[in-house]
């Protein structure tokens, strides 16, 4: 186990940091949020391939989750960019394409 504060190898029967003297109970429930917060944000690949469907979404769950959830808020709001800009690069290729029709059949 390694400290929190500190990052030096404890051993886990210790209840503080002799190095540091950061309490183990706190080290250990620093651990467990993180844990929790890392698990929560899992589901970032998710958020982001419904952002890319459905773009409104993506941008309203980016708005809504930017200060709680910074990392499936991203997500989405990449997936729902992504949408867009390949939707403008898709549209610019039609019209060079229509417009190169039009000048041939001339």
């Amino acid at each position: 186990m390694y400290c929190r504060n500190c990052g030096k190898k404890i051993d886990e029967n210790f209840k503080v940091c002799p190095y540091c003297g950061t309490s183990y109970e706190q080290n250990f429930n620093m651990n467990y949020n993180v844990k929790q917060e890392v698990n929560s944000e899992s589901n970032g690949i998710c958020y982001g391939i419904i952002g890319f469907f459905f773009p409104i979404v993506g941008l309203i769950l980016y708005l809504v989750w930017m200060n709680e959830r910074p990392r499936a808020a991203k997500s989405a709001g990449i997936g729902a960019l992504i949408n867009v800009i390949l939707g403008v690069i898709f549209a610019i290729i039609v019209l060079i394409f229509i417009f190169l029709v039009g000048v041939n059949s001339l």
